[in-house]
């Protein structure tokens, strides 16, 4: 798993994913448009002390998201590593809400 991690990151990749976060200014108002017609559910988890992607970004998203859920973990942009156990929690939750409600059980 770890050197999955490490690869998706190899040459230039690191670089290139920043370049799509810089664009979330210029992008998201195109975006926001057709977030509304989205109807699938969306669980955000965000870091509320995230300084690459400020948690605005999140509010955002899950003011236009229809079928949205936000959570803030007190981390920084590393959510998934740095509160691994509440984003283990949260995500683990979101799956089996909406396996069941899919699944009508």
């Amino acid at each position: 798993m770890r050197e999955d991690y490490l690869a998706s990151y190899a040459g230039d990749r690191f670089v290139e994913s920043m370049a799509y976060v810089r664009s979330y200014p210029s992008d998201l108002p195109l975006l926001a448009e057709r977030l509304g017609d989205i109807r699938t559910p969306v669980q955000i988890i965000a870091g509320r002390h995230d300084a690459l992607v400020p948690p605005s970004n999140a509010e955002f998203l899950h003011a236009r998201l229809a079928h949205s859920k936000l959570d803030f973990l007190e981390t920084g942009h590393f959510t998934w590593e740095d509160g691994a156990d509440d984003y283990l929690e949260l995500t683990r939750s979101w799956i089996e809400a909406h396996r069941t409600a899919r699944h009508g059980g």
